[in-house]
């Protein structure tokens, strides 16, 4: 079994790691009132995200919404929203 706590290395060490060279990539479930801004804040943090929603239109309805946010951001044409 992996070593999930402490120091000496294991699963969450590594985890730290990559969230500290922000070269993990986040799994956000719901893009609703909590998910849709947590998600935006990895992707602004420089992570790759990767959203699930339950609503599959949500993803047509989130996508002009994330040009605009891309936008302000500075960091226009690095997403990409798939239904």
């Amino acid at each position: 079994m992996a070593d999930l706590g402490g120091t000496g290395g294991g699963v969450a060490a590594d985890l730290m790691q990559r969230l500290e060279r922000r070269d993990a990539t986040v799994g956000v479930v719901g893009l609703g009132y909590v998910g849709l801004p947590l998600a935006v804040a990895f992707a602004k943090a420089g992570m790759r995200v990767i959203g699930v929603d339950a609503d599959v239109g949500r993803a047509d309805r989130i996508g002009p919404a994330m040009d605009v946010l891309a936008g302000a951001g500075g960091r226009s044409g690095h997403h990409s929203v798939r239904s």
